[in-house]
């Protein structure tokens, strides 16, 4: 009986081995599956944050879109082109009388004579 006890003696010692190598691979398993979880969150925060960002510049692009259709079509969008066209010959200009600057006031816009603003420049406007 004295070599039956030793062979229960360690087949015990053997499953106690293999059991704490179990709960030693289950622990590194579960860790494994820890930090997989916490890599998905912050990827999942990160695609969050640049669909935010994607969001943002949408809104954006669709601000400038509508200035940009809320803007009065020209004739001239050159300025020597309307520099040539509308103010070497433009009888609406009136010289303003300054001591320090020379500057022009239009008759039609009653305001100072510059080529962003001009009326003759517009597309609807006539002549």
């Amino acid at each position: 009986m004295g070599g039956e006890k030793t062979y229960l003696t360690d087949s015990i010692e053997e499953i106690k081995q293999r059991l704490t190598s179990v709960e030693e691979t289950v622990k590194r398993i579960e860790k494994l599956e820890r930090d997989e979880i916490e890599y998905i969150s912050t990827v999942k925060n990160m695609e969050s944050e640049e669909l935010r960002d994607l969001e943002d510049i949408a809104i954006m692009e669709n601000h400038e879109l509508s200035k940009m259709n809320k803007m009065t079509p020209v004739k001239y969008p050159d300025i020597i082109l309307w520099k040539n066209a509308v103010w070497e010959n433009c009888e609406h200009k009136v010289l303003i009388d300054s001591q320090t600057i020379v500057a022009f006031k239009c008759n039609i816009s009653k305001k100072v004579c510059c080529f962003t603003g001009c009326p003759l420049n517009k597309i609807e406007s006539r002549e």
